[in-house]
């Protein structure tokens, strides 16, 4: 399944970029165009550790 491109979610603006939902990350954002962001990862959960490294 490839999924890719702008959608509109519960009034939000969502963008999607992924093959298939088992490499999906979701980053929620505030104050910008998208709400959220939806990408595909090689590693989901190092991914996730890094953009969360990243914030702290």
């Amino acid at each position: 399944m490839i999924t890719a491109g702008t959608f509109h979610q519960g009034g939000e603006k969502v963008f999607r970029e992924v093959r298939g939902p088992s490499k999906a990350i979701v980053v929620e954002l505030a104050d910008e165009r998208y709400a959220r962001l939806v990408l595909q990862a090689d590693g989901p959960r190092a991914a996730v550790a890094l953009v969360e490294g990243a914030l702290a």
